[in-house]
């Protein structure tokens, strides 16, 4: 049965994270509908959110397997029940005359959505929260002609105060990660030790002693 999911994220922030992860759902045949991701905070970590629709099991499956990319360090599937999952959104809509600029600053209000850009002719509105939110809003604006939509795509937080939600397990990624840094601190060492023997041959055999 297919399902929309949303799936967030914690990555090292380096480059080509993101690229990693879209090809590994591309290269699967699912279609990311919106991706959004930005920097945690000054630890080196960033957020990826993304939502795909599809078979559930065969997401899961996928999620496993995004665990174990380097640089993703943590993987969750996210539900409303435990999250708060919201988009951003911009849209200009046409206001030719002083009744259509009252009724959008009306419709504005009660919908709790901002006006961003005031122009002779158009608004220009931000509305933030849940995708049936947007969607509801947008199917509003339509009455009045929208010119211009711009949407960020979903992003979320978990509820409660269990810090970010990703606490429960270290992925693949991680683990690899870390195996890897072992493996060249043991060649450093290695290769100091060897230095001056000129056996390449030995020196390799060294060179992954009890690294595994």
């Amino acid at each position: 049965m297919a399902e929309k999911m949303i799936i967030g994220m914690q990555v090292n922030d380096e480059p080509g994270v993101a690229a990693r992860v879209i090809g590994l759902f591309a290269r699967r045949g699912y279609n990311i509908e919106t991706l959004t991701a930005g920097r945690e905070d000054s630890s080196g970590k960033s957020k990826i959110f993304m939502s795909v629709t599809g078979d559930t099991e065969a997401i899961m499956k996928i999620s496993k397997q995004v665990g174990k990319l380097l640089d993703v360090t943590k993987v969750r599937i996210l539900a409303e029940s435990d999250s708060i999952i919201q988009e951003m959104c911009l849209v200009k809509v046409a206001a030719p005359n002083h009744r259509a600029k009252e009724l959008l600053l009306e419709y504005a209000e009660v919908n709790e959505a901002a006006v961003v850009f005031f122009e002779p002719e158009t608004i220009t509105l931000r509305i933030v929260g849940d995708t049936n939110k947007v969607e509801s809003f947008l199917q509003l604006m339509n009455g009045f002609g929208i010119i211009e939509v711009s949407r960020t795509g979903l992003t979320a937080i978990f509820r409660g105060n269990s810090g970010n939600g990703y606490h429960e397990r270290e992925t693949e990624g991680e683990r690899m990660k870390e195996r890897r840094k072992k493996q060249k601190e043991a060649k450093d060492y290695w290769a100091a030790e060897a230095d001056g023997y000129g056996n390449e041959n030995v020196i390799e055999d060294w060179l992954w002693q009890g690294v595994e």
